[in-house]
């Protein structure tokens, strides 16, 4: 199978697929799995655009490109994807059309619509980050040195617009225009690593040259001479390394490896092999589980000890650049065993100047510096951390930065909204003093040789050792690991016993965040020994470990206790000035002089500052026995198809659901009442039937990640038959790729507003949980779930009504399918079955319900500031929420609340039973709730003009 002419091939392979089966068509053509199998077992014979430079290569050239997903939001191009061709004899013959931009004269007027396909345009970057021999290992080719000399780069491209979309800026890169077919966009995102095996296109400029009669805007048109690539297949590399896994020899252990591997790292942390451990460690770390937001498995660890380095306009600091000599062996260290790896040198400039999250301007998505593929590290030097005022950017950036490690999100900005997109970034921090970035745990260094003699001291390894050290950090990180049931009640025996043995001596007791640490440590350093499973000896090998770190910090402090070396255990609020409007730090004149002298002065200069911004970090505990080593390829296309809706999808169903016209010309008068991620909501007037108000729901198709709840919500607000305690749907519009949503207006408001503005009586709080019931016994009686009951879709109507809002979430049983099993809902409600992944059915309403219940009486959820603390409790301890003062509350209601949270959901009542439990029996009149609502009304109007 020739490799040279790769659109005669899949012309081969077209002719296949429609001989191969009567019902075949042009639509269902799929050539992804030959061409993978290409990629795989004769990639030494595709050139590469990662090492070759595109303008080069001739145009319908197969090539391969390794590239991360920059901009998915280029728009889609139709296409005629077949033609018919007439012989000599006056036969016909079906021609493919794909993957190519060669123009063809069509002899019939008329396209029949199989013919025509849809394929979405994607900016694509080579990875950033990427280390040199990561490069090496990838891009072997093959093909003469002629070849290898006519496609080596030999100038980079000056537009503007390009550079503005490579997150590092001034480096050197490749970016590609991807046109991605079959539908498989739909299973690329963001910032995702992919090797993508296709068709060398024809670039804009070309083709505006081939073809100036038309005036066709493009997303092309501001992205000149950035090539072209037909993409026929792909395949995820998020997490991988282009080396075979670890396999230990027979003559070199597991053990000596890893003590050779401490020992490298080591070498340039001058001799500190206790730091060199934690190094390691961190290394070793990955987000292993994602719920609803939360990211469990990742270590961020902070590095204090190195010199502070002083710039001068000689070695002024430029970002990505490193001007600390100190810590460069450190960044050489990283780059030979990571993957990708980005060294980010925190300066005042470097914050003020350039732009951390991606922003999206004239409809092109800027890239961010933290825009970085998965398994990046990310080493922050804040050893050059100089004077002078953070501007507004700065402080946007430092943000980002901080909710990085925090949440493991970075937001992108869209003109009206910000969207958070999972990450998966390694941060390393390094300073003279203790961070102003949080960690889960800070390690002093102590070391026994001059740091500034680390170059020196770096161990020369052969490549062979290096590669070594590759595979098994990348084995160990994606290793399987679980912890007996003895060993767990051991690790709480032995924080019992410790806390008591600090109650005894009167010292320091230990805390829940440091066994939380610990039990993350064991897991990484269970895994860096080849252990798959938690021993009793290497849990106290990490406790040891973690003493060590511990020991020497509190050495530190002892030996500057008369010094101000650690501004962050005291606020000097008469040393330092901040001018909150500009962000100016200054000293005053009484400590002028002393700021020359102090070796500290870059943490006095900002304790201030970071007093105001910085966020204590809180540790999460190990995760649940994780997968092995991850596939480097893509699930099968027909379980990638259907897993979300397309836009094109989404609209093909609301169009049979929603009129499409604008619903401008049957409403008037709106004003916008609300407006959250998904779009607004405006307030307005029927004008057919005058004085009717409704409230009308505008939701922005394109920008949903999950359409399919949007198609969702029409459907169960067309099909749910009436009833008095849910909102009416009344109709539903589809109007430029915009779906309104019309609905009767609830004058009262949300019972969120309620809650957060009065305290609620035990009858006020019966007659709200009566008229839920009385929803809830409806809907389950018809096979429906709701899914997210919360007080924010509980809304309230003119005379104190109680109605359900809100279906997206909604699911349908029935006796063929009587449990679900999606994760679905909202954390802080969500019942403890869905945490647990468990088989569930209507009963998860109950416990939400009872949720919503403390919500009245408390203000608010249970662990609502910290919603991770209710994961745990719910998927280790076993534990329902409890109330903060329940002897407060009459008995009758007590028992209401305990049954509606029973743990196990088999213990749960139904709404019907739960309809004749005697705490409802002396609800409030819903008139009573009037006096609330007004009182809201008014808290708010003074709340808006405080305000202003």
């Amino acid at each position: 199978m020739s490799l040279e002419e790769p659109l005669k091939l899949v012309s081969q392979l077209f002719e296949e697929h429609l001989k191969s089966d009567t019902n075949a068509t042009p639509e269902t053509f799929d050539p992804s799995s030959s061409f993978l199998d290409i990629l795989e077992t004769r990639r030494d014979q595709i050139i590469s655009f990662n090492d070759a430079h595109a303008q080069q290569i001739p145009k319908n050239t197969l090539v391969r490109f390794r590239c991360m997903i920059q901009d998915t939001g280029l728009g889609q191009e139709m296409l005629v994807s077949a033609y018919e061709t007439r012989n000599e004899d006056g036969t016909t013959k079906l021609c493919c059309y794909r993957y190519t931009d060669d123009p063809i004269e069509l002899h019939e007027h008329r396209v029949p619509e199989d013919y025509l396909l849809e394929r979405t345009l994607v900016y694509c970057v080579s990875p950033p980050g990427e280390n040199q021999w990561t490069k090496e290992a990838y891009d072997v080719y093959n093909g003469s040195l002629e070849d290898q000399l006519n496609y080596l780069s030999i100038e980079d491209d000056k537009n503007p617009n390009i550079a503005k979309k490579y997150p590092l800026p001034g480096k050197k890169h490749t970016s590609a225009i991807v046109k991605f077919y079959n539908g498989m966009d739909e299973s690329i995102r963001v910032g995702q690593l992919v090797e993508v095996i296709g068709i060398r296109g024809q670039d804009l400029q070309q083709e505006e040259e081939a073809n100036n009669e038309y005036e066709l805007e493009s997303p092309l048109h501001s992205f000149s001479n950035t090539p072209v690539l037909h993409a026929i297949a792909f395949k995820n590399l998020n997490h991988s390394t282009p080396l075979k896994a670890y396999e230990a020899a027979s003559n070199y252990s597991v053990e000596q490896l890893r003590y050779d591997l401490v020992e490298y790292i080591a070498s340039v942390l001058g001799g500190d092999k206790l730091a060199a451990e934690f190094v390691l460690l961190q290394l070793l770390s990955r987000v292993t589980t994602k719920i609803n937001g939360l990211k469990i498995g990742h270590l961020t660890i902070n590095l204090n000890g190195f010199p502070f380095y002083k710039s001068t306009k000689e070695n002024e600091s430029v970002l990505f650049s490193s001007t600390n000599p100190v810590s460069q062996p450190l960044i050489d260290v990283l780059e030979n065993l990571t993957v990708h790896s980005v060294n980010l040198p925190l300066t005042i400039q470097g914050l003020n100047q350039s732009k951390f999250t991606p922003k999206c301007v004239s409809e092109s998505l800027e890239a961010g510096v933290l825009q970085l593929v998965d398994g990046t590290m990310l080493l922050v030097d804040e050893t050059v951390l100089d004077e002078g005022q953070l501007q507004d950017a700065g402080v946007r950036n430092f943000q980002a930065l901080q909710t990085l490690i925090q949440t493991q999100t970075l937001g992108y900005e869209f003109p009206y909204s910000q969207y958070d997109f999972d990450t998966d970034i390694s941060v390393l921090s390094i300073s003279s003093n203790k961070s102003i970035l949080p960690n889960h745990c800070s390690v002093l260094l102590k070391p026994t040789n001059p740091l500034e003699d680390s170059k020196q001291d770096m161990l020369k390894l052969s490549k062979e050792q290096l590669e070594q050290f590759r595979r098994f950090i990348h084995t160990a990180k994606h290793a399987s690991y679980d912890i007996p049931e003895q060993v767990s009640e051991y690790i709480q025996e032995s924080f019992v016993n410790e806390r008591k043995k600090a109650t005894d001596t009167k010292s320091e007791l230990p805390t829940q965040e440091e066994l939380m640490l610990r039990m993350s440590l064991a897991r990484l350093a269970a895994v860096s020994f080849g252990e798959n499973t938690l021993s009793k000896e290497r849990y106290d090998y990490v406790v040891e470990l973690d003493n060590q770190r511990l020991f020497k910090q509190k050495k530190k402090l002892q030996d500057n206790t008369m010094v101000i070396s650690w501004p962050f255990e005291a606020i000097h609020k008469t040393h330092i000035h901040l001018d909150i409007n500009t962000g100016e730090l200054s000293l005053t004149n009484g400590w002028e002089s002393t700021r020359g002298e102090s070796s500290n002065q870059q943490d006095i200069l900002l304790s201030s500052f970071v007093k105001r911004i910085y966020a204590e970090f809180e540790m999460i505990p190990p995760p649940p026995p994780i997968p092995s080593q991850p596939s480097l390829l893509p699930l099968p296309q027909k379980a990638i198809l259907h897993k979300y809706m397309t836009t094109i999808e989404a609209s093909r169903a609301l169009s049979k659901l929603c009129r499409e016209e604008d619903p401008h010309q049957y409403y008037a008068d709106m004003t916008k009442i609300g407006e959250g991620a998904s779009g607004s909501v405006y307030k307005a007037y029927a004008i057919q039937k005058e004085h009717t108000v409704v409230a009308i729901k505008q939701i922005h198709l394109r920008r949903q990640s999950r359409k399919d709840l949007i198609v969702e919500e029409v459907r169960m607000g067309q099909e749910k038959p009436f009833h008095d305690n849910l909102v009416k749907h009344i109709e539903s519009f589809l109007w430029k790729h915009d779906v309104w949503i019309v609905m009767e207006y609830m004058e009262g408001g949300s019972l969120t507003d309620v809650v957060i503005h009065n305290c609620m009586t035990e009858k006020e709080i019966a007659a709200i949980c009566l008229e839920l019931l009385k929803a809830l016994d409806y809907l389950h009686s018809r096979g429906v779930i709701h899914r997210d009951i919360k007080s924010d879709n509980i809304l309230i109507g003119p005379q104190g009504q109680i109605k359900l809002s809100d279906f997206g979430y909604c699911a349908q049983i029935d006796k063929i399918r009587s449990k679900r099993t999606t994760l679905a809902g909202t954390l802080c409600w969500m019942a403890p079955e869905i945490v647990q992944c468990k088989e569930y059915g209507p009963n998860v309403d109950i416990w939400s319900l009872g949720i919503t219940a403390i919500e009245m009486v408390e203000g608010s959820p249970p662990h609502l500031e910290n919603p991770q603390q209710a994961i745990q409790l719910l998927k280790t301890h076993h534990t329902p929420p409890s109330l903060k003062n329940p002897e407060q509350l009459s008995p009758y209601f007590r028992d209401f609340l305990s049954q509606c949270l029973q743990f196990n959901a088999e213990d749960r009542p139904t709404a019907h039973d739960l309809l004749q439990h005697p705490f409802l029996s002396d609800a409030a009149p819903l008139c009573s709730l009037l006096p609330l609502i007004e009182n809201t009304k008014n808290q708010i109007t003074m709340d808006d003009e405080f305000c202003l």
